[in-house]
């Protein structure tokens, strides 16, 4: 039987799962950023594809995979979250300390996760509910 320790997460899926959700949120928020001002200036806005504003359509693409990585990050923090609490008993106290850091590192990534899903939707709406480009 294999001990704890040497089933230990590796550092890289552990802060992918924390810092995940804000990493993805930064760029989409950046991206959308620019393919409204970008589309605006080039004067893609005035496009339509299906009857759409083309600015929204490129606005929604980005938004839906956002989310989709964000659960993908909320779905690697839950993976943390579950080794974490599969510590069986009599492990010794550096695995125990592991565990806790892991367990711990992991809910704030669950959380980060809820935030930014709705953070990310909340940067994409007021595409949707004001016009993309003045005129």
């Amino acid at each position: 039987m294999e001990d704890f320790t040497t089933r230990t997460l590796g550092t890289a899926r552990v802060w992918i799962g924390m810092i995940g959700s804000p990493a993805i949120w930064g760029i989409h928020f950046m991206l959308v950023w620019a393919l409204v001002e970008g589309g605006c200036f080039v004067g893609v806005g005035d496009q339509r594809i299906l009857g759409v504003n083309a600015v929204q359509v490129t606005v929604l693409v980005a938004t839906v995979i956002a989310l989709l990585l964000t659960a993908a990050a909320g779905i690697v923090a839950y993976g943390n979250w579950q080794h974490a609490r599969a510590i069986p008993p009599g492990a010794g106290m550096i695995a125990v300390r592991a565990a806790e850091r892991t367990n711990f590192l992991a809910l704030v990534g669950l959380a980060f996760t809820v935030i930014f899903f709705v953070v990310i939707v909340f940067t994409a709406l007021p595409v949707f509910v004001l016009p993309p480009c003045d005129v």
